[in-house]
């Protein structure tokens, strides 16, 4: 099971090993170059295009076992020093952090139900690993995150299929200033070594009264972590560092967008995330558990968005269309042993797998 690395980890041999606290460097205009807003000065911008919203008359008694809604916000992300989308989720009531299995995967089941029954989405685009439906969320990163909407119980369809369980959707940011932006750092590490570092730029600009600009890249890294001092040595795991216990995220978004009016407002965005990782090998008793030891790692983990939303208003309505073009990109080798460098046993395997989908919703309201 991989390590948690921004959580606090006490061990026998090592001191805690922390991770530091992330620099905040804010880039603000002057106020030539834009006005502040009472909301922009208080509360991250959101991307409003990318939120989906469901209204409804009020009643005097909800039915059992409403919808509900939780929002966890780009501020309660720095408190919690939360690094990525799973992270960031593991406070909300009803919600369950878990990492499953060989592939080591952070997912989240809302009110029991697991991915397969939720949906994921980024301002409102469903992002999908077609194979089995479990994202990864760990490979998420939260810079660049205005907030993140979770959903509990049967939602709208407004949020796509598969959501018997709920749906997470998260908006990104967007810019309010002629120019805006931060920086975030941190570092993993105990007095013998560094251990892990990440880092993130988020840039935007309201060019002017039509046209803004946001983009930025995260990136983290991580590079093991110690284990216990106590810790029995076994075969596949002898004491001192996780072996095969390696992670890089790279995440980037850029969206552009026009607003031509008070109340149209179109945009273009890409978001994507590559990544590579290890799995480290089982450590338990094989003739007891029947679980073998496996030597895994992924060179390639990889999503790419590409999506267009755009809202028009017709007469006292609204018009809103979303177009996207999602791919998953994923590569998964099996090695003979601990050298992790043959595939030449039964077992061993090099497994790439190469999947897309596309999609369009027309809302009218």
């Amino acid at each position: 099971m991989p390590h948690r690395p921004s959580r606090l980890r006490r061990t026998g041999a090592h001191p805690v090993v922390f991770r530091l606290l992330p620099l905040l460097v804010s880039l603000q205009a002057a106020n030539a170059w834009g006005q502040n807003t009472a909301t922009s000065q208080t509360a991250t911008p959101v991307f409003q295009l990318g939120e989906v919203d469901v209204q409804t008359m009020a009643v005097s008694a909800p039915p059992p076992g409403g919808t509900s809604s939780s929002v966890v916000t780009q501020q309660q992300m720095l408190d919690r020093g939360a690094l990525n989308v799973g992270e960031a989720l593991d406070a909300l009531p009803g919600v369950t952090p878990v990492t499953l299995g060989q592939r080591g995967e952070t997912q989240v089941n809302i009110r029991g139900f697991d991915s397969r029954q939720t949906t994921l989405n980024i301002d409102g685009i469903p992002i999908y690993v077609p194979y089995d439906g479990n994202v990864d969320l760990s490979r998420l990163l939260v810079p660049g995150i205005s907030e993140i909407v979770v959903t509990k119980g049967l939602g709208s369809l407004m949020y796509g299929p598969n959501n018997m369980g709920g749906s997470i959707n998260i908006i990104t940011q967007a810019p309010t200033k002629k120019l805006e932006g931060s920086m975030t750092g941190g570092l993993t590490a105990n007095q013998h070594k560094l251990y892990g570092n990440d880092f993130s730029v988020q840039l935007g600009s309201r060019i002017d009264s039509r046209w803004y600009v946001q983009g930025g890249v995260a990136t983290a890294n991580r590079d093991g972590f110690p284990l216990s001092g106590s810790f029995t040595p076994v075969t596949a795991q002898p004491g001192g560092d996780r072996p095969n216990a390696s992670s890089h995220d790279i995440n980037a978004n850029l969206k552009v967008g026009f607003t031509p009016n008070a109340t149209d407002d179109y945009a273009l965005g890409i978001y994507t995330v590559n990544s590579d990782k290890d799995s480290p090998p089982y450590t338990g008793n094989t003739m007891v558990t029947g679980q073998p030891v496996r030597y895994w790692q992924w060179p390639q983990w990889n999503k790419q968005s590409y999506y267009y939303i755009g809202n028009t208003a017709v007469g006292n309505g609204y018009l809103k269309t979303r177009l996207y073009h999602d791919t998953f990109d994923n590569e998964l080798i099996s090695y003979d042993g601990a050298t992790y460098s043959t595939t030449k046993k039964p077992y061993a395997f090099d497994s790439k797998y190469r999947d897309f989908s596309n999609g369009a919703t027309v809302e009218l309201g």
